[in-house]
């Protein structure tokens, strides 16, 4: 887990994952899975959505938080961001003032 806070803004896979601990992409997955509760990718996910609501909340752009949160443009933080708290950053952008 130090792995997806320190490189969370970049790109990372299972094989990253795996090389760092000289495990097979598999057995990270079914560990990680096994004691966070949810696959590596989803944990990523909700990390850059947790910095995506800061960043918002402190009043960036939405363009420029999505590419500071690792995802690829804005409309790719929307889809996340809606998927995972039901709105998205532009309504919760309103909502926060």
């Amino acid at each position: 887990m130090d792995m997806i806070f320190q490189s969370w803004d970049s790109c990372l896979s299972l094989a990253d994952f795996a090389v760092a601990t000289n495990s097979s992409r598999y057995q990270i997955l079914r560990r990680f899975s096994r004691e966070v509760g949810t696959t590596p990718h989803a944990y990523l996910t909700q990390h850059r959505i947790k910095r995506a609501k800061e960043m918002i909340v402190a009043g960036y752009p939405l363009a420029e938080t999505a590419l500071a949160c690792g995802f690829s443009d804005q409309s790719h933080l929307t889809r996340a961001f809606s998927r995972q708290l039901g709105l998205t950053p532009g309504c919760f952008a309103r909502k926060v003032g």
